[in-house]
């Protein structure tokens, strides 16, 4: 079984009230909040000693932060964090507001429909879409466009050329951040 986990950066928000975990026979997925830099590495150091793989941050970290997360869990992970294109940056850097946000993995053992989660507070509302294909990645991406998320971010299967192929698909209305 694929272990992976998604961290994004909060004002205050932590995994004891903004974390959700998916689960099938070939993938686990956890998804949850954090805030400064302890928690994160807390958080890297567990989830390596539960056989996790691979954390991808939200793009509020860089290299530096994500090397000290992959430090904590004693090399045991791949860190990866969102990277934006300059055109990408630019949008994002203009939103007005941030509060609904969108995150799309690629997972294992999927099947045809996507697995949909939400995490809702004050602070801000995450929907992530677990796909089995890039083809389910574009529709994730159509479909949260059109709900209104203010940006969306892909986990690190997603390089830049599927990450810009996705963008073209909702005729990059929102800035995208990719792992890749």
């Amino acid at each position: 079984m694929f272990k992976y986990a998604f961290l994004a950066n909060s004002a205050g928000l932590g995994p004891d009230k903004y974390s959700v975990t998916y689960e099938n026979d070939r993938f686990c997925c956890y998804i949850s909040a954090v805030h400064g830099m302890k928690m994160p590495c807390e958080i890297a150091e567990k989830l390596a000693a539960e056989g996790f793989e691979l954390i991808d941050l939200c793009g509020d970290f860089n290299l530096e932060k994500a090397e000290e997360i992959r430090k904590a869990a004693d090399g045991k992970l791949n860190v990866c964090y969102a990277k934006y294109t300059e055109e990408n940056q630019k949008k994002y850097d203009a939103l007005e507001s941030m509060n609904e946000y969108g995150i799309i993995i690629m997972g294992e053992g999927i099947g045809d429909k996507p697995e949909k989660l939400e995490l809702r507070d004050d602070e801000y509302n995450t929907y992530v879409t677990i796909v089995g294909s890039d083809e389910m990645a574009k529709a994730a991406a159509k479909e949260m466009v059109a709900q209104g998320i203010h940006f969306i971010e892909l986990c690190s299967y997603f390089d830049l050329e599927k990450a810009e192929a996705i963008a073209d698909t909702v005729d990059r209305k929102v800035p995208f951040g990719y792992c890749g």
